[in-house]
């Protein structure tokens, strides 16, 4: 997945801004209203902290979606669309020294008709060969 380092820095500053948060506002709340007031500033506080981090933390709300595309399995000779996987893909077993990745539809049509890939019978079965 592109950017995995970027997307675990914004998740470890989310759940680092929540706790930071929550600490504070649970010690204003129980100065001002003891046991209640630390239980509702604590989840306040862990939702704006969480908040301000995402939007404040360098890079979070850049982290790109992965782009469409397919990925082709080497050892089996089937293509999948990563926008389409289903659990029945089985798409998280194969082995990453077996794919084989793919950038258009003309890409895909030009592997089955020339090295003998197969579309997924689940995620892309317009291009599912048999």
């Amino acid at each position: 997945m592109p950017n995995k380092g970027k997307m675990d820095r914004c998740l470890l500053g989310i759940v680092l801004g929540a706790v930071l948060g929550a600490a504070l506002a649970g010690a204003v709340g129980y100065a001002v209203a003891e046991l209640p007031g630390a239980v509702i500033g604590g989840l306040l506080g862990a939702i704006l902290g969480g908040i301000a981090v995402y939007y404040l933390w360098p890079g979070c709300e850049s982290v790109p979606e992965p782009a469409p595309g397919y990925v082709g399995n080497a050892n089996t000779k089937e293509i999948h669309d990563l926008s389409r996987i289903k659990a029945a893909c089985q798409f998280s077993k194969m082995l990453e020294e077996n794919k084989v990745y793919f950038a258009s539809l003309e890409e895909v049509d030009r592997a089955i008709e020339e090295q003998g890939y197969n579309g997924c019978r689940w995620c892309m079965p317009e291009r599912d060969t048999g």
